[in-house]
């Protein structure tokens, strides 16, 4: 199982909640992504792909994949080094 999670920007501003200077820092409009994809020899194919708000955590989104996708009990787990931080996550991933 291959994970990662990006941003899909459009052509909205997004204004963040914190201020830079006296006034909302705008960035342009995203979406964040994660995908969850399968391999199995010389095949690979998307089993799980989720779509959260601009800045969420890919952590979390992931965790909303597995509670929809039970991967086999053989599976290993190839991501960035953020989904090792995770306790929740990884407890997640022992219990499937």
């Amino acid at each position: 199982m291959i994970v990662d999670g990006t941003g899909f920007g459009y052509d909205e501003v997004y204004n963040q909640l914190w201020e830079r200077g006296k006034r909302l820092k705008e960035v342009k409009s995203h979406i964040k992504t994660e995908v969850l994809i399968a391999v199995k020899g010389d095949l690979s194919f998307p089993i799980g792909v989720v779509a959260g708000l601009p800045y969420s955590d890919e952590r979390r989104l992931l965790i909303q994949i597995l509670d929809e996708v039970k991967p086999a009990e053989d599976s290993l787990f190839l991501g960035d080094k953020i989904y090792g931080r995770d306790n929740k996550l990884a407890k997640k991933l022992l219990e499937e």
